[in-house]
């Protein structure tokens, strides 16, 4: 394990390799994955914006300013379809980028030696400390706005599902 650690460690002093391939990729991933979580929060932000302003337009007017319910029905339908889409992209490639994040991580373990105590580290052979800032901001990146970890999906999913709902009920109020 010590002589694998040394020699991805000598890879990296190397200079560019399929190592730094690698960490190429995983920063554009950090990057895909950060764009599709702000516009998955656009999106849902936009589908609850149409809601709100046909709601209060049929409210205030009795009659919608913008939109009647049939075109409420497909505007909002199009808002879920792209959110989920937009989901389901940002899952594959967040899983993806934490596959390749575990198993660097895991790779780059600085002289790990088993002990019968569990896993001890030498901190004086650290990875490069870019290396280091890679991961950092990779996992640092990769949540969606205003969630944390994987469970955001679900609460984007799910706001999405009832924004659409309620657009559904205003639409056919109509």
């Amino acid at each position: 394990m010590v002589d694998q650690t040394q020699e991805l460690r000598d890879e990296i002093a190397a200079g560019p390799s399929d190592l730094d391939n690698i960490f190429r990729y995983i920063q554009k991933l950090e990057r895909t994955t950060r764009l599709l979580g702000l516009l998955g929060f656009t999106s849902a932000v936009l589908l609850g914006a149409i809601i709100v302003f046909t709601a209060l337009s049929v409210l205030r007017y009795h009659y919608p300013i913008v939109l009647n319910g049939s075109e409420i029905l497909l505007v909002n339908s199009i808002c879920l379809g792209a959110e989920l889409a937009i989901l389901f992209t940002y899952d594959r490639f967040r899983r993806t980028g934490d596959t390749f994040y575990e198993e660097l991580s895991d790779q780059l373990q600085w002289d790990i030696t088993d002990a019968n105590k569990g896993w001890v580290g030498n901190a004086s052979h650290r990875p490069p400390l870019e290396v280091r800032i890679i991961f950092r901001r990779y996992i640092k990146n990769t949540d969606l706005p205003f969630t944390r970890g994987a469970a955001g999906i679900l609460v984007y999913a799910v706001a999405a599902v009832v924004f659409w709902t309620l657009g559904l009920l205003v639409g056919l109020g109509q």
